[in-house]
């Protein structure tokens, strides 16, 4: 399955940059442009170190801490265009007999292709894809939502992709595969964006509500998607619960 190139967000030592460079004009010819040579690949090297510190190095999706600063952004993304705001779970079914029974290899193997069929589902937003590995075989996607009737197709293209027959896990002595299974839990949230609660707020909030959503899917049967809208009222009163 191709994956999807990653594109390095607009990152703050790059605006940092833009403000030294300029200072730099009153130096002389000959000094300023190895200064400036140096300077640059330096900051280079250190975006890059940041980019391979953020990324999970099975899956290739951002790690979990670095997702929870990245969905509070994509959080004002959607307060700004006043749409509305999907948090999906997601977590492979079985994944244990698959290591028990076919091996870590095979349940690495069904931790990328997930990555790889999420990544392919989930629309990028700034250069950066709002997916990550929350951990084990678990997986956080955020997405922005224009329209009512967008939601549940939406969302059903997605764990549908996932488990399509074509997207099965090879390996080894199995040609034929293993397919892969999952539950998924999607809180959306409808508003009202001028809510006092903040954007971390919001993040945190919702996060835990599609955990909850998710453990309760895997409670009565698996192989399912529970969605939910909720506003702010609603995560208000289960938050003083």
């Amino acid at each position: 399955m191709e994956r999807r190139q990653h594109l390095r967000p607009t990152s703050p030592y790059r605006a940092r940059l833009d403000l030294i460079l300029p200072e730099l004009r009153c130096l002389p010819k000959f000094v300023r442009e190895p200064v400036t040579k140096a300077i640059r690949e330096l900051f280079d090297e250190l975006e890059q170190q940041v980019e391979e510190a953020s990324r999970d190095h099975l899956t290739g999706l951002h790690q979990r801490r670095y997702f929870t600063h990245l969905l509070s952004k994509f959080i004002g993304k959607c307060r700004q265009n006043r749409s509305m705001l999907g948090v999906l779970f997601v977590d492979l079914d079985e994944f244990k007999q698959i290591n028990d029974i076919r091996g870590h290899l095979a349940g690495d193997q069904a931790l990328r292709a997930t990555a790889r069929i999420l990544e392919n589902q989930v629309r990028s937003w700034d250069g950066d894809e709002p997916l990550c590995r929350w951990g084990g075989d678990e997986f956080l996607a955020a997405l922005e939502l224009i329209r009512e009737d967008e939601v549940h197709r939406a969302l059903h293209r997605i764990v549908g992709s996932i488990h399509d027959e074509q997207n099965q896990v090879k390996f080894g002595y199995n040609p034929e595969g293993y397919p892969i299974k999952i539950s998924a839990g999607c809180v959306v949230f409808v508003g009202p964006w001028y809510s006092p609660l903040s954007d971390d707020d919001l993040a945190r909030m919702l996060t835990g509500y599609a955990d909850d959503l998710l453990m309760r899917v895997k409670r009565t049967g698996k192989h399912k998607l529970h969605i939910e809208p909720v506003n702010e009222q609603k995560l208000l009163d289960r938050r003083n619960f």
